[in-house]
C-alpha cells in the first residue's frame, strides 16, 4: 500500500490529462460524425 501512496501524487495528474484527452477525442467524433450527417442528407 504504501507504494500506492507513493504513486498517488503521479497518477492523478496523468489520469486527469488521459480523461481530458478522451473528452476531446469523443467531442471531435461527435463532431464528425454530426457533419456527417448534415453533408449526407
Amino acid at each position: 500500500s504504501v507504494s500506492t501512496t507513493l504513486l498517488q501524487p503521479v497518477l492523478s495528474p496523468m489520469r486527469n490529462i488521459i480523461e481530458a484527452r478522451l473528452l476531446n477525442i469523443k467531442q471531435r467524433a461527435e463532431q464528425i460524425i454530426l457533419f456527417i450527417n448534415t453533408s449526407s442528407h
